[in-house]
């Protein structure tokens, strides 16, 4: 999903998955690794951490057309993290193939 936050147009993909580097450029089209803007990968849910700190963390670190693939580790941190951000859109899962 294309956001807004803090003033930044990020690209945010959320994707309640075990982390897995290597399926990266399965998620994220092929479009964005042509694109100008850097790509951060976290995880959410699987540390102590509460999900809210470890996005502020992410984010606050991200400049506008940046990109990040959050790995949640269940449906609370998904949800979680859609609150952080705001998102009032449909929070249906979408398959990835």
């Amino acid at each position: 999903m294309l956001a807004q936050v803090n003033g930044l147009a990020l690209d945010i993909y959320l994707i309640v998955e075990d982390v897995d580097f290597d399926r990266i450029p399965d998620i994220l089209p092929n479009a964005r690794f042509e694109q100008d803007g850097q790509i951060h990968v976290s995880s959410l849910g699987l540390e102590d951490e509460p999900v809210e700190d470890e996005m502020e963390s992410i984010l606050a670190n991200m400049d506008s057309d940046d990109t990040v693939l959050f790995f949640c580790a269940d449906a609370d941190a998904y949800e979680t993290a859609l609150d952080f951000i705001n998102y009032t859109g449909d929070r249906s899962f979408l398959p990835i193939s």
